[in-house]
């Protein structure tokens, strides 16, 4: 789930239990609900299993997806689809040979910095990776061998970006809580 500029709510889901129809669909707090992207609406890469939305500077999406075969339990690659917020048209951001850097294959959770970097869990390796929007390009801004804390739990931490200007901003010592 992400909230658009204009105070709209997108979420990613599909047609239980038809599960290969993927959308993203724009909720309107005055009432109304729209599809943005699906298999039907813009062009470009499929949606698959979306774990997570973000909203970029301009305005686009950037849809953490991850893409299975039918009756695979663990998705075959992972990758970062920038969804157009007008046609609904969906471009890979990275992955798939876009950008260099260490690999999606665990991601689990991201956010957009007011600077329009992305940041990303990698969860097995208890992991933060910052990830260049224009360019796809990937590096780790945290992990257990920087800071100290509680290792990061898969698909249980915020993030805060308050008084940060860039992803750079994180501290050098980052402490992530368990949540319970």
């Amino acid at each position: 789930m992400a909230v658009a500029p204009n105070g709209d709510v997108l979420l990613g889901t599909s047609n239980y239990p038809d599960l290969s129809t993927y959308r993203v669909l724009r909720v309107d707090p005055q009432g109304g609900i729209s599809t943005l992207s699906n298999s039907d609406i813009g062009s470009g890469p499929a949606l698959d299993l979306i774990e997570a939305l973000g909203v970029l500077a301009d305005g686009d999406l950037v849809a953490l997806s991850h893409r299975k075969e039918p009756g695979v339990i663990c998705p075959d690659e992972t990758v970062l689809l920038r969804v157009d917020d007008s046609s609904g048209d969906r471009s890979v951001l990275a992955g798939v040979g876009v950008g260099t850097g260490p690999e999606l294959s665990s991601l689990s959770a991201i956010t957009v910095t007011p600077d329009g970097a992305i940041l990303a869990i990698a969860a097995e390796s208890n992991s933060i990776l910052s990830i260049d929007a224009a360019t796809g390009d990937r590096e780790v801004v945290f992990d257990p061998e920087i800071g100290g804390g509680v290792p990061l739990a898969h698909r249980r931490v915020a993030f805060s970006m308050a008084g940060a200007s860039s992803a750079s901003a994180l501290p050098s010592s980052v402490e992530a809580k368990p949540h319970c």
